[in-house]
């Protein structure tokens, strides 16, 4: 991390709009200067207090600096100006998962969802907690196709219906891309369990978007 001095670029960031502010940051905090990469969004703060694409990028930033109170932090302010934005929930949801928290993680998750079904954000988190719970029903459970999972007070999922993932999983992940796709699928099984119809328009709204794991699932039909 770098010690908070401000380049150049940061310090010409000071009169640009948001947009342009955002971008500098990143730009900053990707050529190792993280300190000035936060710095550049609080200032944009300091200007624009009521600005949710700040607050969420400050989120992401410290997601990738793997700090989940402030992702929390930043996300729990976003969402106390806009309380129906669907990426707040989505990352405070990542941010539970991190802290092991899953009762606190799957609610926000499916609420990212119910704010915006094309959260693909969303289902790959939401998808990381279910292959896990699943992957350990599949291992205890020669009979697994049999069992149910059901996570947080949700209702019951039969493990039959997240078959396509498990199957997925099954032929090896090992690597990001292996995973992502596997999270994907999960996170969608789980929220259309036994909607089979809306699982293959969820697949094909994602895929028309550019959604590489999505495609990835089209070709195999």
């Amino acid at each position: 991390m770098s010690d908070g001095t401000e380049t150049p670029a940061a310090q010409s960031a000071d009169a640009q709009d948001e947009g342009e502010v955002i971008k500098i940051a990143w730009e900053e905090y990707r050529s190792g200067h993280h300190e000035s990469g936060l710095g550049l969004l609080k200032k944009g703060l300091v200007r624009s207090p009521a600005s949710v694409p700040l607050h969420l990028e400050l989120a992401r930033m410290y997601q990738e600096l793997a700090n989940p109170n402030k992702i929390i932090e930043y996300c729990a302010k976003a969402l106390k100006i806009d309380p129906q934005n669907s990426m707040a929930c989505a990352l405070m949801g990542y941010a539970y998962i991190a802290r092991r928290q899953t009762d606190k993680a799957v609610p926000l998750l499916r609420k990212a969802i119910q704010l915006d079904p094309n959260n693909t954000y969303a289902y790959e988190d939401l998808g990381r907690i279910v292959l896990a719970g699943t992957m350990s029903v599949v291992d205890m459970n020669p009979n697994y196709l049999n069992a149910s999972i059901s996570f947080t007070g949700d209702a019951p999922v039969e493990v039959r219906l997240l078959e396509d993932g498990i199957k997925y999983r099954q032929r090896g992940c090992k690597n990001n891309w292996d995973w992502l796709c596997a999270y994907y699928r999960m996170g969608v099984l789980y929220y259309y369990a036994g909607h089979p119809v809306k699982v293959r328009a969820c697949i094909n709204a994602a895929a028309g978007r550019g959604y590489e794991p999505a495609k990835e699932w089209q070709k195999e039909g």
